[in-house]
């Protein structure tokens, strides 16, 4: 021991585990099989749940992206800071407006970084949708948009 170094010590009490105290209540030497835990059974009553079974799932229909939208993708991969050559995937989640309009957006996954997220997601809020539906009437939805940015090759 190097001199002018003081070697602390304390004595560590371990603390009987939940089945030990369970078998010296019940007067029985503690066992490791914790299968012989003495158990009750628990009566748990579920919630009841009420299903609309009769809705037809066919009346919903979900977001899709504006066939009509044209937007150059160039402008948003300059601002991603990607190097030549690097192409970046970003998924983003968004939510739809009825009118068609990006709500939010957010990254989901990414190989990009931070100034190719905030680019991918600027293009997500240029984009116009085709609102999502319930028995025909526009609802905000949520849909799923994959922006690939950079240069492919």
């Amino acid at each position: 021991m190097r001199p002018g170094v003081e070697l602390h010590t304390r004595e560590i009490v371990a603390e009987p585990m939940l089945a030990e105290i369970i078998a010296e209540i019940a007067g029985e030497t503690p066992s490791a099989d914790l299968l012989s835990v003495p158990t009750q059974p628990i009566d748990l009553a579920l919630p009841t749940v009420n299903i609309d079974i009769e809705r037809d799932a066919s009346a919903i229909e979900a977001p899709k992206l504006d066939a009509g939208t044209s937007l150059d993708i160039s402008a948003y991969a300059s601002r991603a800071e990607l190097a030549p050559g690097t192409v970046a995937t970003v998924i983003l989640l968004l939510e739809i407006a009825p009118d068609g309009s990006v709500i939010w957006a957010q990254v989901l996954r990414s190989t990009a970084g931070e100034a190719a997220n905030s680019a991918a997601i600027d293009y997500a809020r240029a984009t116009r949708w085709t609102a999502g539906t319930i028995d025909g009437e526009p609802r905000a939805m949520q849909a799923s948009l994959a922006v690939v940015l950079g240069e492919r090759g």
